[in-house]
């Protein structure tokens, strides 16, 4: 499979999620593209410029520690988008292996199942309001897919303790989807704390303990996703912690914390993150965006010289601000991690369609991150 019909195939299993979402809600269309699409354009903004710093800016070889593949490691990424225009905020958290013994499914759940050769993506998500189950198949006609996603239900619904119902199964491109819904969990932070040490190497640590407490947030979504190619069985697994907030309004300095977004009071790197030469798979990227110029102030801690610990920044046009927070060779804690910026900032209504449009632009970049990664 290319890389187009890779990305394309992450594309369209997002869009079983959030279709399922817009069928249970009165919302016209012609907004719902609107904000898509600029969220979406938000997000291939930061995913592509955290590209670009990450190898403009390393000294040594993009390789991990000795002794290890780039299979063998846990790449995480905090992603913050601020739309000064909206008044609103998404923050996005996302661990990421192929490698089984840091990130997995639960034990209950074998996906070395024969029948599973051809599935190329499962997807759970769950909410305060519901929970949804994606299978997704390559060369598979639709009642074969429904019959295979059928005889795993049991095992996933027992392993993540969820009961599903069937939704809907169809083609979706050239693949094929399975879609099941369940009962939202009552308290998401709760079920991911449990959840989490079931998918996750107990050691794992870094950015994965703040997942818990980023579903504490309203709206929030916590995801776990397996993906693989058809045929083959060397599955990867991201597990994902999101939400979608509104922020402060007025003009003059604002400040963005990141610690206070996720709910945690410090941050620091896996050391399954550790990469040779030095430095961690383990990045914060900030995007603020507005209608009207804004302009960069300071940061906590200060920036980065000659590649060293702290924020590097940049910003290309006088709407756009990116910066990016580097742990370098210091993997301490930050106990501050801020950043301040001056502008306007405008409120508007956070509606149910700019949650909608986040879940997207989180499914897409969490798709890019995840090929990148891997290719």
């Amino acid at each position: 499979m290319n890389k187009a019909a890779f990305e394309e195939k992450r594309r369209l299993s997002a869009s079983v999620i959030v279709g399922y979402f817009l069928g249970k809600s009165y919302i016209k269309c012609e907004h719902i593209a609107f904000c898509v699409i600029k969220m979406k354009k938000q997000m291939l903004i930061l995913t592509t410029l955290f590209i670009s710093v990450l190898f403009l800016c390393r000294t040594q070889p993009l390789t991990v520690k000795a002794n290890a593949t780039i299979d063998e490691t846990v790449s995480e990424s905090i992603m913050i988008s601020v739309d000064c225009t909206n008044a609103n905020v998404s923050c996005q958290n996302i661990i990421m292996s192929y490698n089984e013994t840091l990130v997995h499914f639960p034990s209950g759940v074998n996906l070395a199942d024969p029948t599973l050769e051809d599935v190329i993506v499962i997807t759970l998500t769950f909410s305060t309001s519901i929970s949804i189950l994606i299978f997704e198949f390559n060369n598979t006609d639709e009642g074969t897919a429904v019959s295979i996603a059928n005889s795993k239900l049991a095992s996933i619904e027992t392993a993540f303790d969820t009961d599903f119902t069937f939704v809907s199964s169809g083609p979706s491109g050239t693949y094929v989807n399975v879609t099941y819904s369940g009962l939202g969990k009552s308290d998401l932070a709760i079920y991911a704390n449990w959840l989490r040490p079931q998918c996750l190497k107990s050691d794992l640590e870094g950015f994965s303990s703040a997942l818990a407490p980023m579903a504490q947030e309203t709206n929030s979504i916590f995801s776990i996703f397996a993906e693989k190619e058809s045929g083959t069985f060397d599955w990867g697994y991201s597990m994902m912690a999101a939400y979608f907030a509104s922020i402060p309004t007025g003009s003059g300095s604002h400040t963005i914390d990141v610690l206070d977004l996720l709910n945690v009071g410090s941050l620091a790197p896996s050391p399954y993150a550790a990469m040779a030469g030095g430095g961690y798979a383990s990045t914060v990227m900030l995007l603020i965006t507005s209608s009207t110029p804004i302009s960069y102030v300071s940061c906590q801690p200060g920036e980065s010289v000659g590649g060293s610990r702290g924020w590097i920044y940049y910003s290309f046009i006088p709407t756009v601000i990116t910066v990016m927070f580097t742990f370098a060779n210091d993997p301490s804690p930050a106990s501050s991690l801020s950043v301040t910026f001056s502008g306007i900032v405008i409120p508007e209504f956070a509606s149910m369609v700019l949650v909608i449009a986040f879940m997207i632009a989180s499914a897409t970049a969490l798709a890019f991150r995840k090929r990148t990664y891997k290719h």
